[in-house]
């Protein structure tokens, strides 16, 4: 039988994140989610902690607070990756020789373990990172300078705010030229061109995804309701909720004819709780 991990809160003033330690070390680390906090998945008296944990613990919890000040750790706790392919193992082995302030493109961390063409893969290890900050992805860029993923709460604007306090900056908005995309879209379909023309300048913005459940109410808003009209509905069934934050299991609880009071239909509760509590939204770590 798999012995349960050791998870501890680390404080910090970007949020509470969680550690999980095994017998080996740090297995995992979880960034604060919405509120600027995880949930335990179980309970442990202190007393029942190791003392070789509580070591680790104190020195994650230094590494920690150290890097997102922008500085480099003065020591790292060991790091289980256990069940972790070599290949994973090497593109966060590589990511552990960046110092603070320096970063690398997918294609360099590629070509620095000898699999050149694997650039792809990396993003994937990266992706899969289970001890993002100390092992830090965040300074894994691509070949542009951009981003590119992140998949903690947050997104690049986490990625960027992570290397801001480096000394790094970078542009978070969209990956292409949309002057450039409008050109080549009106030059290949003279028809979607004069469409074009009537829609008139790009105004697609990147903002900032602060919930994962409101942007899906927003987006299951925006598709029953074009334009203004979804705009006002949407900002009425926040104002429902404490905070203006929605919450899954309270929409599910919430009256049809509160809803229908805000101007939206009874389908939007279950169809936003049913993908999280199938598990369909769970939150990625690095």
């Amino acid at each position: 039988m798999e012995t349960p991990l050791v998870e501890l809160p680390i404080t910090t003033r970007d949020g509470i994140f969680l550690a999980h330690y095994s017998g080996k070390g740090l297995a995992e680390l979880d960034f604060p989610n919405a509120n600027g906090l995880v949930a335990p998945r179980r309970a442990f008296n202190a007393k029942q902690i190791p003392l070789q944990i509580l070591r680790w613990h104190r020195i994650t919890t230094d590494a920690l607070k150290a890097i997102l000040a922008g500085r480099d750790p003065k020591d790292l706790p060991p790091l289980d990756w256990t069940g972790k392919t070599e290949f994973q193992k090497a593109v966060w082995r590589s990511m552990l020789k960046l110092s603070a302030g320096k970063t690398k493109s997918y294609g360099e961390v590629a070509q620095a373990i000898g699999h050149p063409k694997a650039v792809r893969a990396v993003g994937s290890a990266c992706g899969a990172n289970p001890i993002p900050v100390l092992v830090p992805c965040h300074r894994i860029l691509s070949s542009t300078g951009k981003p590119g993923g992140f998949t903690a709460y947050g997104g690049a604007t986490t990625k960027a705010h992570m290397l801001s306090a480096e000394g790094v900056t970078i542009s978070v908005g969209l990956d292409f030229d949309p002057s450039a995309a409008r050109a080549h879209v009106c030059a290949k379909d003279a028809r979607l061109a004069r469409v074009i023309e009537k829609v008139g300048p790009f105004r697609l913005a990147v903002t900032e995804a602060h919930d994962t459940f409101d942007e899906l109410a927003r987006s299951i808003v925006y598709q029953q309701l074009a334009g203004r009209a979804a705009a006002t509905i949407h900002g009425r069934v926040k104002a429902l909720f404490p905070r203006a934050r929605i919450r899954p299991n309270a929409l599910l609880a919430m009256s049809d004819a509160k809803l229908r009071g805000a101007g939206e239909t009874a389908t939007l509760g279950p169809r936003l709780a049913t993908g999280k509590n199938h598990g369909r939204c769970k939150r990625r770590r690095g």
